[in-house]
């Protein structure tokens, strides 16, 4: 045999399986369909061990039939058995193996690339899912970068493969925070799109809805707007202004908007989906109740509590009218109505309905759900705004309870509960009660976050800052310069937490009457404010008045006069001028 090739892939592909032990052999194509015909009856019967052996000796057999003439048929001969054998490794759970022999397919494959690129992304996006699954990101990259290629020669079909693989790689940069390399290429895989619809379209949704979580990573809101407005356009044209994919993408658009605080634009579009949604189901279906609430949350934000109450009750009778008064469906309602009144300090009206949804829950759902956790968390916060801790500590300790059990002791949620009580107790003085809280909240995150993590930081803070209420400055200095020390190495020495905890330590030396300690801390503090945050920002002037108290008390006249100055002439600047 002279052909290297056939030599390579006997050799290379099946290495331990000897290959003159079947030379005498003849070696035809009726012989090779028997033997793939015994390798599909293993397969079928489980027999992945039988099945691997067969296969290999089908490659073999298919490199010694080869002789002096390698075809395009003979190389996809070759490929396709080994594909076989590849899917045969999965199922054996050798992923090593696998990956081995789907790579000397993608090497066939390239032979073949000017006749059918198709295959190799094929094989490609084959071995990448193996790579995935194994979290392997350098050779993925190699290999998305070869689709890329491959599919930017190709023409027709070529174009969808072309985005998807440039989608695919710019996952990849988004996963290892290359934002700006993800960016431009979800850039292109966008604009090779164009306004596709059809089968097409999905795919374009998909990469703008990726471009817009690469900008979202990066706080660049705005950018998102003009990518939901184009699918807003696109699936207008392709599926009509009252279709779901409409629907949808107002939706998302309003609330986009009203992360922004743009809630006239929000409102807009979701009484665009509420209309639609009316027209479409009629005035009393039971599906209106999201939009319901979704309009009725925008007007409490803009303090239209007329209008949002209005459509609560809306969403509340179709909510009865469906299940009955007495339905777990109906206390979403009936907390968000509480929510509105007591924006309004209706309190009584509040308490009302949530000791109602109270109890449907606890009568349809158990001692545990979730859902009663939420219903006793806003009544307690109803009577806390009434001042009413000892009625609002039981609520707070059954909504402990429950996320502790559904959650787990060290969840999030757990945490948030334990703040509440916190809030509970230190309102009503107890702060020997709170503390043991805020060492409990310390302890979760130490071990859940780590120590060096600013929400770390940021519970040593709140601990701290109970102690400076009970007079235990000593104790509140020490967690407070830990606190610094973990914003100065988490979020850097110029960050606007850390001129917090120095404005917080710097309080903590004044009340011992430690002003020349707590003067270069506050100046450190309104340098970074100024900095970061603009001089009418309310942070830098309290960064200022805490300055001219400081050196008033020194007695350093002068100092505190220009500070007090500066003050003044920041007042009288209108905001939107500075």
């Amino acid at each position: 045999m002279n052909r290297p090739l056939a030599l390579a892939l006997a050799f290379l592909l099946l290495s331990g399986t000897p290959m003159c032990a079947s030379a005498e052999r003849v070696y035809d194509e009726n012989y090779i369909k028997s033997l793939e015909t015994l390798a599909t009856e293993y397969e079928v019967n489980k027999d992945y061990t039988s099945a691997e052996a067969v296969l290999k000796k089908i490659v073999a057999a298919r490199a010694l039939l080869i002789g002096d003439s390698i075809t395009e048929s003979d190389y996809s001969a070759v490929a396709a058995s080994l594909r076989n054998l590849v899917k045969i490794y999965k199922f054996e759970g050798k992923r090593q193996e696998s990956k081995m022999v789907m790579a000397r397919v993608i090497g066939i494959d390239e032979k073949l690339t000017d006749k059918h690129p198709e295959i190799a992304i094929s094989d490609i996006k084959d071995l990448i899912s193996m790579y995935e699954e194994d979290g392997d990101l350098q050779d993925r990259e190699v290999l998305y970068k070869k689709i890329v290629v491959l599919a930017g020669n190709m023409s027709d079909r070529g174009n969808s493969d072309h985005a998807a693989a440039l989608n695919g790689l710019a996952g990849m940069y988004r996963a290892q925070k290359r934002y700006q390399e993800a960016e431009d290429l979800l850039k292109k895989a966008i604009d090779i799109m164009g306004g596709a619809t059809g089968p097409d379209r999905q795919s374009l949704a998909v990469y703008i809805n990726n471009l817009g979580a690469i900008y979202f990573s990066q706080g660049k809101y705005k950018e998102i707007v003009p990518l939901l407005e184009r699918m807003l356009d696109i699936d207008t044209k392709a599926f009509g202004e009252g279709s779901p994919e409409v629907m949808s993408d107002l939706n998302k658009l309003a609330a986009l908007y009203t992360s922004q605080g743009e809630y006239d634009k929000a409102a807009e579009g979701y009484k665009k989906v509420l209309d639609a949604n009316e027209r479409r189901l009629g005035p009393d279906n039971v599906e209106l109740s999201k939009s319901l609430n979704n309009l009725a949350s925008i007007y409490s934000y803009k303090k239209e509590y007329a209008s949002a109450e209005e459509l609560l009750k809306r969403m509340l009778e179709i909510n009865v009218k469906a299940a009955g008064p007495d339905s777990p469906s109906c206390t979403e309602s009936l907390n968000n109505l509480a929510t509105v009144y007591s924006y309004q300090g209706k309190y009584a009206d509040a308490e009302s309905l949530l000791a109602r949804a109270l109890m449907i829950d606890r009568k349809a759902l158990g001692a545990d759900n979730p859902d009663i956790a939420t219903d006793a968390s806003n009544l307690a916060m109803v009577y806390s705004y009434q001042r009413r801790y000892s009625e609002a500590e039981p609520l707070l300790y059954t909504v402990l309870a429950i996320d502790e059990k559904v959650s787990g002791e060290d969840s999030i949620s757990v945490v948030n509960d334990l703040r509440a009580l916190i809030a509970a107790y230190e309102a009503q003085g107890k702060y020997s009660e709170a503390e043991l809280f805020h060492k409990r909240i310390i302890t979760i995150l130490g071990r859940t976050i780590g120590s060096s993590h600013p929400d770390f930081a940021a519970a040593l803070n709140a601990l701290a800052s109970s102690y400076r209420a009970q007079k235990m400055y000593e104790e509140s200095e020490e967690l407070l310069k830990k606190a610094i020390e973990i914003a100065e190495r988490a979020l850097g020495a110029d960050s606007v937490l850390t001129a917090t905890y120095l404005n917080n330590l710097a309080a903590a030396y004044s009340y011992q009457g430690k002003y020349a300690d707590a003067e270069p801390l506050l100046e450190r503090a309104l340098a970074i404010d100024e900095k970061s945050l603009g001089m009418n920002h309310a942070a830098t002037l309290t960064d200022l008045n805490n300055l001219v108290t400081v050196y008033t008390l020194q007695g350093k006249n002068a100092e505190a006069e220009e500070i007090h100055n500066k003050i003044l002439g920041i007042k009288a600047i209108p905001p939107d001028k500075n």
